[in-house]
C-alpha cells in the first residue's frame, strides 16, 4: 500500500456503515510514516477507535467531526486528524511551533504533542500550551484546518531534512488551495430567518427548533413547549457548535441546527439529514422516529406531509412523491 484512501467504519451509535476519506494532509503524513518504518517513525492511526467515535463533541478521527474554524466547517465524511511518534519528539516540538510562527503548515489547526495542546491561535499570539488532557501520553497529534482537505502537507519530511541536515529545506511557505464553502441554500437562509425563540415561547416554531434539536442529538419532547429542558438542550447544543451559550434559538443557532445545502431524502436513505427532515415532521404533527433512517413510517408521513401543505411539484394525482427535495425543505421551514 502506497497512499491512503479511506474507508468505512461502523458508527457504534447506530450501527451503520460510514464511509470516510482523509485530508489531504493526512493523507501525505501518513504516506511519510508508512515509507519510514523505521526506529522512531510510528503511526499510531487516522481513525479513531470506538472511544474516538461515541465523544461528544465529534472528535476529527472520526468521519463526523464539527469542529468549525474562521467560518468553515469539516465536511461530512473527511477525517483531519493523524496520531503518530517522530524521532527526537522532545526536540521536534520547539521546531514545529518555530516553523508555524514563521508562517509554514498553515493546514494545521492545532497540535498535541508531549502532553501539551498549543492551537494554532496560541502559537501565533505566542501563548503558552495547555495540558493536554486529551493526548492522555506524548504522542504526536496533528489536527488539519476545515477548508484544507485538497493541501499538501510536509512536516515529517521536513523534520527529517533538519535532523539529518541541521539546518530547514529551502521551500516557500506553502500557500494552499482551501475550498470554497459552498452557498447556503433557501432551506438554510429560510431556517436563518425563523423568529428568535426563548423560554415560555409556545407554539409551531417551539416544536420546529424542539424536532431540530432533537434531530441533532438532544434528548427532549416535542410538544411546542420552551421550558426548562428544551433551554437546557439549547444550551448544550450551543456547547458543542461553540457558539455564545445563551439558551435562545437565533439565526446563527438556526443556521447551526439546518445544514447547509441539505440532501434530497428518498426512502432507505441513512443520513444526519434525514433525521433533521423526520423532526422537522414531528414538529408540522406528523410524528415519526427521529433518527437517521428513510424508512417507510417516514416515507409515508412525508406523503401525507406534502399533500396537507401543497408542496410544489411534490403531489401528484392528489398523492405525495415522498420525495424530500428543495421545495420540501423550504415548506418545512416556513410558518
Amino acid at each position: 500500500m502506497t497512499s491512503l484512501t479511506g474507508g468505512q467504519i461502523v458508527d457504534p451509535r447506530t450501527g451503520d456503515r460510514i464511509a470516510w476519506r482523509p485530508a489531504g494532509p493526512i493523507a501525505d503524513e501518513w504516506l511519510f510514516y508508512h515509507l519510514h518504518r523505521t526506529v522512531g517513525w510510528t503511526c499510531l492511526g487516522v481513525i479513531g477507535n470506538r472511544a474516538h467515535l461515541l465523544a461528544q463533541p465529534p472528535e476529527d478521527h472520526t468521519p463526523f467531526s464539527r469542529s468549525c474554524v474562521d467560518g468553515r466547517c469539516p465536511l461530512r465524511g473527511w477525517v483531519y486528524a493523524i496520531d503518530g511518534r517522530v524521532p527526537d519528539q522532545r526536540k521536534f516540538e520547539p521546531w514545529l511551533l518555530g516553523r508555524l510562527r514563521a508562517g509554514f503548515y498553515q493546514h494545521i489547526k492545532y497540535i498535541n504533542v508531549n502532553n501539551r495542546h498549543w492551537s494554532r491561535t496560541s502559537v501565533r499570539a505566542g501563548r503558552t500550551f495547555a495540558t493536554s488532557a486529551y493526548s492522555r501520553d506524548d504522542h504526536l497529534h496533528l489536527s488539519v484546518r476545515p477548508g484544507y482537505e485538497y493541501a499538501r502537507s510536509t512536516i515529517l519530511a521536513d523534520w527529517g531534512y533538519y535532523r539529518a541536515h541541521g539546518r530547514n529545506i529551502v521551500r516557500p511557505a506553502p500557500v494552499p488551495r482551501p475550498r470554497s464553502n459552498p452557498a447556503a441554500s433557501p432551506a438554510h437562509a429560510a431556517a436563518r430567518r425563523l423568529p428568535v425563540t426563548r423560554r415560555g415561547a409556545t407554539g409551531r416554531v417551539v416544536r420546529i427548533a424542539q424536532g431540530m434539536l432533537a434531530a441533532n442529538g438532544q434528548r427532549l419532547f416535542v410538544d411546542g413547549r420552551f421550558g426548562a429542558m428544551t433551554e437546557a438542550a439549547v444550551r448544550a447544543f450551543q456547547r458543542v457548535e461553540r457558539v455564545p451559550v445563551d439558551g435562545i434559538v437565533g439565526p446563527t443557532t438556526w443556521g447551526r441546527l439546518m445544514p447547509t445545502r441539505p440532501a434530497t431524502v428518498v426512502r432507505g436513505m441513512v443520513a444526519d439529514d434525514v433525521a433533521v427532515m423526520a423532526g422537522l415532521l414531528t414538529a408540522w404533527g406528523y410524528p415519526v422516529p427521529i433518527d437517521r433512517t428513510a424508512d417507510e413510517q417516514m416515507i409515508t408521513a412525508l406523503k401525507r406531509y406534502q399533500v396537507a401543505r401543497r408542496v410544489p411539484d411534490s403531489v401528484v394525482n392528489g398523492r405525495g412523491d415522498g420525495i424530500g427535495g428543495a421545495k420540501t425543505w423550504l415548506s418545512l421551514l416556513t410558518l
